[in-house]
């Protein structure tokens, strides 16, 4: 018996709602968002699978979809769009990904959603899946109709829209170009965020748990003292118009401390291009986690519609515990070193001979000096400027 996975519609016929289809796409693998519906917003099946929910279920696969009907904008009567019969509806599958929590609270559902990767745009599998549904249109809520929440088991669906073709940019390229044609985005920009990669190193560092934003999302990374990681923000900006009087939108990134350093602060988006941000933190306690928040947001926003993403980044940072300790052993060596070869070296000694007294205090001074370099990265506070 092929097992149940989640299908859950986002509409963002709401201005309060509308950004959500922007984080999800510009959120990195790994990052959880949150959604919350309304008990008689869910499928009966979804209902009954949400009561009995075990994060080890093997039905937590999650497949996001964007709908509305052709033609329709923010602002808009919802409701009368999906009920004329003359709109054909436009269906957008966004993101893959893993059911790992679910709350019932006042006969509200909340939904917790790590993120994967991106669909493929393929229209047939997506109205197959549709009718596998049993509904004409799962957007409208009403008894017997549909729900934004349902779940199937038409696994062999959800793995043709799952089935990457290249890389990741393409499939969200091609979901980019499916909202600038016939949707209520079509005048937004678009981003994404990867997930980040030491400067030296190129270690990629995946999310950790965390609590989620004002957003509804949850994105944090744990990083060491002074260690500078790279993120790649590619970026899409689809409007049309003449270039020359187009004033270009911005993706700014606020630190909400000195100590944590972003660099660029701003960055231009273009119709298609990937820019490098750089981020060093530092960790200002001696042996706990220091804790900050960038805040990416895209400008500027002309009313109560959002152009494009904005959530939050948290930063656990802490020191290199081995550096730390090792520096510690290299000065404790070094200044036993140098005091045994200044004054506990007697004439009978065979480490009387002065070369190997000056071989004792060159290896002591060296050992002071490696030590001396491990605890300023680990031990320094102060904040550089300029």
């Amino acid at each position: 018996m092929a097992m149940d996975f989640w299908v859950i519609f986002d509409t963002c016929a709401r201005a309060v709602y509308y950004r959500d289809v922007h984080n999800i796409l510009a959120l990195p693998n790994g990052a959880t968002i949150t959604y919350n519906y309304r008990e008689v917003l869910l499928s009966e099946d979804a209902k009954r699978v949400a009561d009995v929910w075990k994060r080890d279920a093997a039905s937590n696969s999650v497949l996001l979809v964007y709908g509305q009907t052709k033609g329709f904008k923010h602002g808009d009567d919802f409701e009368t769009a999906v009920n004329a019969s003359s709109d054909p509806p436009v269906w957008i599958p966004t993101r893959l990904g893993l059911m790992v929590d679910v709350q019932v609270q006042n006969k509200r559902y909340y939904f917790t959603i790590t993120l994967s990767d991106y669909p493929r745009i393929d229209p047939p599998a997506v109205s197959d899946l549709i009718r596998a549904l049993g509904v004409d249109h799962p957007l409208v809520p009403r008894p017997g109709i549909g729900r934004w929440v349902s779940v199937s088991n038409r696994q062999e669906l959800l793995a043709t829209l799952a089935m990457q073709r290249g890389k990741p940019a393409e499939q969200w390229h091609e979901i980019v170009s499916a909202f600038q044609s016939d949707t209520q985005f079509s005048a937004d920009s678009f981003w994404r965020l990867s997930n980040p990669v030491t400067v030296r190193g190129k270690q990629l560092i995946a999310p950790s748990d965390c609590d989620v934003d004002e957003f509804n999302v949850g994105l944090s990374y744990r990083v060491e003292h002074e260690k500078e990681i790279s993120f790649d923000v590619e970026n899409h900006e689809p409007r049309d118009g003449d270039g020359e009087n187009l004033k270009p939108r911005l993706i700014t990134a606020g630190s909400d401390s000195q100590s944590l350093r972003v660099n660029p602060t701003e960055t231009e988006l273009r119709p298609y291009g990937v820019r490098t941000m750089k981020v060093r933190a530092r960790n200002e306690e001696l042996f706990k986690e220091s804790e900050y928040t960038m805040r990416l947001f895209t400008g500027e926003q002309a009313d109560e519609w959002p152009v494009g993403a904005a959530f939050t980044c948290n930063f656990r940072v802490s020191k290199n515990l081995a550096q730390l300790l090792g520096g510690i052993a290299f000065g404790l060596a070094g200044a036993g070193a140098i005091y045994w070869a200044t004054h506990f070296v007697v004439e009978s000694s065979p480490l009387s001979c002065k070369w190997l007294r000056l071989v004792i205090f060159v290896v002591g001074v060296a050992s002071l000096s490696a030590s001396s370099y491990m605890l300023y990265r680990q031990l320094k506070f102060a904040v550089e400027t300029g």
